[in-house]
């Protein structure tokens, strides 16, 4: 009892469950949505200097992230890495959230194209973000990730 809790850390984000929550069209459309949201709100509150420009998010899987820029304008993508640039947006080194039938070949190799691409933007994913009941696969505890 002699213990309290004195922090408590939120994360805001959209949890990446396809097929579970509900069909792969759909989610890819909430996803993509939902960074459009955060990038809009975001960005009003740099621009009005309101406390939106404080709003943080993480981005749970690539995967939503690559269904974005598949569907983004140019503008919204360069909105998207200024944002990550600045700490608004957090990227995280995990694909899906997938149970043992991926092995850490596939997921290595999703993951080194998703550093690449943000490699040439100069930003560094150094974090990976598990947030499935599912927990961590065991392809996923063999990956030369980070």
């Amino acid at each position: 009892m002699g213990k309290q809790i004195r922090e408590v850390y939120i994360i805001h984000h959209s949890h990446t469950d396809v097929g579970y929550t509900d069909l792969q069209e759909q989610i890819i459309y909430n996803q993509v949505n939902n960074i459009r949201n955060v990038i809009s709100i975001i960005k009003n509150g740099y621009e009005n200097n309101t406390p939106e420009k404080d709003f943080k998010w993480n981005c749970e899987t690539y995967y939503c992230v690559e269904q974005f820029f598949k569907a983004a304008a140019e503008q919204e993508k360069n909105d998207f890495f200024e944002l990550v640039k600045k700490g608004n947006i957090g990227i995280s080194a995990t694909y899906l959230n997938f149970n043992d039938l991926v092995d850490a070949g596939m997921l290595d190799r999703r993951t080194a194209r998703m550093k690449d691409v943000f490699q040439t933007e100069g930003i560094s994913v150094t974090t990976a973000m598990n947030a499935d009941i599912n927990g961590i696969s065991m392809g996923a505890r063999y990956c030369q990730w980070l």
